[in-house]
């Protein structure tokens, strides 16, 4: 005994026991037969992009992985590499999820025809981003260039996309070609409206607000062009959303004030409810600038002129019934007639303390002695001129029914008089033209939607008034 024991004993080889290493012979033989296999494959189908779904024989897919293991190892032999090179094989596996997996080869030229017909049609290979006429077209167009600057785009087809002209870092001539159809757009906006607040509810093509919004945005961050920074502004595009400007922007507090006066004429005081929106805004805006110290003395004097309330849900009083109704008689002897308006009253809420005394007698709540001494004063029970909305239980509840039927009634009106004149003369015609006022205030403010902008035109409404309070200033944005 040479104390040495058989291989097949010793510990380090127990699991060759097990598996008998296969000869040298042997393992040619199966690396000649599969190698066949794949020349066999790319025979057939053109290229050695095996997958489960279109290799051949069983396990050609994984015997082709193991060769470029094998070769990143340094065990695969030289003259085996040298057969698999002349065949064309990537010793570099694509590795990508499974959604973006570059090996169908069938997908792959289907996409690159229509990339063909894209460059026959446009000129370029410039696929726009997030393009509605074919999005499929627009990712693949993108994982081209992901896969080539990830190093993952096979030579042979960066050979072919670049013959065709597809650069791999867009030019985004497309994006050129956006924005001159956004800009005509935007024209014919001005054109039609005779301004530039676009809204999601006015805008005339879907994602034009969202433009206008992006032109900004990108002037603040430098990636706007002196160019066609110049073309906007011989629009007379804004820069700053107005709407969004706290305290220093002088049109539109002026805007906003003469929304006020207007309300005020109407309600009688300057509390505006929420649902006023951007006045309502605006009213808070300016009492916290008062709070902050912010706010100019001028337009505070201004705002208390006309019964301004720097604290929400108070009106300013003096001296009770008594004291208002002394304040109106001073009125009259001044004046020599109880037409008390925001612009006239002698003192702050004097105009919305007459108002309440004809809403007490609508509702039973005044005294006949305080009814007797107004009376005598010759104060008047209606008020002229200001419409009244109809009782709740007399029209639609949602706002979309409520605009048909008063869209159907002047429609009516039309169709019987033959014009649009509606006189501020009786219940009915005066709820038509407090509605008619609406619309012309949502058309300036862009509240209107564009459906409905269009068929108050086809019936021939016209945008501007002289009965209207309130006129905005050119180039005013909410």
């Amino acid at each position: 005994m040479n104390g040495t024991q058989p291989a097949s004993e010793h510990p380090a080889n127990a699991g060759d026991a097990r598996r008998p290493r296969a000869r040298p012979a042997d393992e040619e033989k199966r690396w000649e037969k599969r190698y066949a296999e794949l020349a066999a494959f790319k025979e057939m189908h053109g290229h050695l992009r095996v997958t489960r779904q279109t290799e051949t024989s069983c396990g050609l897919l994984r015997w082709r992985d193991n060769q470029r293991a094998k070769y990143r190892n340094g065990t695969l032999r030289e003259d085996w590499i040298a057969r698999l090179d002349a065949l064309g094989l990537e010793w570099e596996m694509t590795k990508l999820p499974a959604h973006e997996y570059e090996y169908n080869e069938e997908q792959w030229e289907r996409m690159f025809d229509q990339l063909v017909a894209h460059r026959a049609k446009h000129g370029d290979c410039e696929v726009p981003v997030q393009w509605p006429e074919n999005q499929s077209l627009s990712e693949w167009a993108k994982r081209q260039r992901r896969l080539h600057r990830d190093g993952q785009m096979p030579a042979a087809r960066a050979r072919r996309l670049e013959q065709l002209g597809f650069t791999w870092k867009s030019k985004k001539p497309h994006l050129v070609r956006q924005w001159e159809e956004r800009f005509a757009e935007l024209v014919a906006f001005q054109k039609r409206h005779g301004h530039l607040r676009v809204t999601r509810q006015n805008e005339t093509s879907p994602g034009l607000n969202e433009w206008r919004n992006n032109q900004r945005v990108h002037l603040r961050k430098g990636k706007l062009s002196a160019e066609r920074k110049a073309r906007l502004e011989a629009l007379g595009f804004e820069w700053a959303p107005r709407g969004r400007t706290a305290y220093g922007n002088a049109d539109l507090w002026e805007l906003r004030f003469g929304q006020l006066v207007a309300y005020q004429t109407v309600h009688g005081h300057c509390q505006v409810p929420r649902k006023q929106g951007a006045l309502s805004e605006w009213v808070n805006t300016q009492r916290k600038a008062r709070r902050n110290g912010r706010l100019r003395e001028d337009r505070r004097e201004r705002l208390e002129q006309i019964g301004f309330a720097w604290e929400s849900g108070r009106v300013p009083q003096t001296g009770g019934w008594e004291g208002r109704y002394a304040e109106l008689v001073a009125f009259k002897a001044k004046h020599g007639h109880l037409g008390v308006t925001p612009s006239n009253q002698t003192s702050a809420g004097l105009t919305r303390w007459r108002d309440k005394q004809r809403q007490k007698l609508r509702t039973g709540r005044l005294s006949p002695e305080r009814k007797a001494r107004l009376d005598a004063l010759g104060f008047e029970w209606e008020s002229p001129g200001v419409p009244r909305p109809a009782p709740a239980s007399d029209l639609p509840k949602d706002s979309l029914s409520l605009w048909e039927h008063f869209f159907e009634r002047l429609v009516a009106f039309k169709e019987q008089h033959g014009h649009l004149n509606v006189p501020n003369e009786g219940k009915e015609q005066r709820q038509i033209v407090a509605w008619m006022r609406e619309q012309r205030s949502g058309h300036v403010y862009g509240r209107l939607h564009f459906d409905q902008i269009t068929r108050l035109e086809k019936l021939g409404f016209a945008w501007k008034a002289p009965s209207l309070p309130v006129t905005a200033p050119a180039g005013a944005v909410i």
